[in-house]
């Protein structure tokens, strides 16, 4: 039995662990572009949280940079709808000269009440 429950947790760990979103972006080669935004709100307040999302794995042909500002809600489903909130932006740029696939692994940790709730997002760019 205590193998069971130990394989069982063994596999709720690799599922946990696994990335969890795959985003295609496109951008053009040497030029930074975000290539995506990161940042919580909470809906009773609509006050900011999250926190910095980290590069589990970089890009082999180019870096990415995370940068604190200000965006506003865009889901207008929700009461905060239209509100500035401070999150990240996720900045790409490629090595001068460089054509082709590039990959980073971006993990984002959000608290669900108990613990930081890690996500791992694969962004798969194609750099023209």
């Amino acid at each position: 039995m205590p193998s069971t429950r130990l394989g069982l947790a063994a596999a709720l760990l690799l599922a946990a662990s696994a990335p969890a979103s795959a985003l295609d972006r496109t951008v053009k080669s040497g030029a930074e572009q975000m290539i995506g935004i990161h940042g919580t709100i909470s809906n009773q307040t609509c006050e900011s949280g999250g926190g910095l999302p980290t590069l589990t794995e970089r890009p082999a042909h180019g870096s990415v940079e995370f940068r604190s500002q200000m965006f506003r809600v865009t889901n207008t489903s929700s009461q905060c709808h239209g509100r500035p909130y401070r999150g990240y932006g996720i900045y790409y740029r490629s090595h001068p000269g460089f054509r082709g696939i590039d990959r980073a692994v971006i993990s984002t940790f959000v608290f669900n009440g108990r613990t930081d709730v890690r996500t791992d997002h694969t962004v798969n760019i194609r750099v023209q």
